[in-house]
């Protein structure tokens, strides 16, 4: 970590992150309590699930789109901003089934042409042999963020929505002023060849998105026990404040092992049992129950998260492509876990089935990792 800290002191890093803190601020803020405020217009949690696919397929597309253009990270970042304001604004303004899913699409985009970007520029002025510290440092500034930003969009919009929009808007500016002071990168990549960066590590990255649908289940449970804006924002500040002190230890750990498959496997196997214990509807009736399973299962999965990100990043070569071939499975394995919960809500007493099958990916990425990768490597 003593590395990446000291990178952190030259010029460069440092406006990285606080542009990435600002941009992630702005977003937080604005989209922590819109799923409560769009199921409390009307939504079904078959509406929210559909709509989650669609941002997914929209991310897949557009990184396919990507390639064959010549845009800078910088011209990427200031799409993002205006998609994510008008996604904002027209879920305040017309909150309905078809805008959610024009929103949706929308929002696809707009995550990944942040994301995909920034990843390219965050590792690639992170050592090579600090990957993990890097990771660390990259899902602890998303989860510092979740600290503040819930609570204070729950409180304001318990007073009004609108003001929300508002301020968002101001967030939105502030993010943008630190994206002329980057670093301007080409993304210019092939898919073909970006395909072929991750082909040893492929099948991780799929599986991996899978299980990441587990997130839309989670959002939507946790919708029927917290119903105020205000109480929300609390329960996902306390949540950001009991599990942010963890990570850097691990990304530490993780960087003194020759490979992070060690490291991987009894992660993946956690997370999986975890994963299996939403099924039990003693979690789904009490908060208090509720917020512990979350609590302990969201430090063991962004432990994971950031664990596999540095692996994949440690295996393969460039960046750039390293980054958005991941982009394309990863969204890929995205598509096929949220459609898993689709059908969970949409076929009655399915949803434990739709839990069993996301953990299993768990249990599969540990597999592949311990075995199949091994051989791969001889």
């Amino acid at each position: 970590m003593k590395s990446v800290l000291e990178k952190i002191k030259s010029s460069s890093y440092l406006k990285l992150l606080l542009f990435f803190t600002s941009f992630v601020w702005f977003t937080k803020f604005s989209g922590v309590i819109l799923p409560l405020h769009l199921i409390k217009s009307g939504l079904s949690f078959v509406d929210f699930s559909i709509g989650a696919s669609l941002s997914v397929l929209a991310q897949i597309i557009t990184v396919l789109l990507i390639s064959r253009t010549k845009l800078k990270n910088i011209h990427l970042w200031i799409l993002s901003a205006l998609l994510y304001l008008t996604v904002f604004t027209i879920y305040v303004t017309f909150p309905s089934t078809i805008i959610y899913f024009i929103g949706a699409l929308l929002s696809g985009v707009a995550s990944v042409i942040f994301y995909g970007p920034y990843n390219v520029s965050h590792f690639e002025l992170t050592p090579r042999n600090k990957t993990g510290s890097g990771a660390a440092l990259f899902f602890n500034l998303l989860t510092g963020v979740g600290i503040i930003a819930p609570i204070a969009a729950g409180t304001v919009a318990s007073f009004s929505i609108f003001i929300l929009l508002l301020i968002s808007f101001i967030l939105a500016f502030i993010a943008v002023s630190f994206m002329f002071f980057q670093e301007k990168i080409d993304i210019n990549f092939s898919v073909k060849e970006s395909f072929k960066e991750i082909s040893k590590v492929k099948w991780i990255i799929y599986l991996r998105g899978i299980h990441e649908a587990l997130g839309t289940f989670i959002t939507l449970v946790t919708i029927t026990l917290i119903y105020e804006f205000f109480d929300l924002g609390v329960y996902g500040t306390v949540l950001a404040v009991l599990g942010i002190l963890i990570s850097f230890a691990v990304g530490k750990y993780s960087d003194r092992l020759s490979t992070k498959k060690h490291l991987l496997a009894p992660l993946a196997i956690i997370n999986g049992v975890l994963t299996l214990l939403f099924i039990f509807d003693v979690f789904r009736v009490n908060i208090i129950l509720w917020g512990l399973l979350n609590l302990v299962w969201g430090k063991i999965d962004g432990l994971f998260d950031q664990t596999a990100l540095a692996f994949v990043m440690d295996e393969t070569k460039d960046r750039l492509k390293t980054t958005f071939g991941r982009e394309i499975v990863l969204n890929i394995g995205r598509l096929t876990g949220t459609l898993v919960v689709v059908l969970g809500f949409a076929i009655p007493n399915f949803i434990d089935y739709s839990i069993a099958i996301l953990a299993s990916s768990m249990f599969m990425y540990a597999i592949y990792v311990t075995c199949i990768y091994h051989n791969l490597e001889e």
